[in-house]
């Protein structure tokens, strides 16, 4: 039989937990996970043991990928560190 769910608690207010920043993104959690170990993408914080991400830092990473010629864009970013 399976487990029931446990209860999730909302995340904190303009945040959102890795699976909806995974959907946004259209990555799976794994991609998110590896990004993190590698200082890559969108910022991630905890709360808890969840990993949260910043609505805003979402839709910025985003806006960057779409300007591949912008100096904010992640490749130069990653290429300058």
């Amino acid at each position: 039989m399976p487990r029931p769910k446990k209860y999730s608690a909302p995340p904190p207010q303009g945040c959102v937990w890795i699976d909806e920043a995974a959907d946004r993104l259209g990555l799976s959690k794994l991609t998110l996970y590896k990004w993190k170990q590698e200082d890559y993408g969108p910022k991630p914080f905890k709360v808890g043991r969840k990993l949260t991400y910043v609505e805003t830092d979402i839709d910025d990473f985003l806006q960057a990928c779409r300007n591949p010629n912008a100096d904010r864009h992640p490749r130069k970013l990653r290429a300058a560190a």
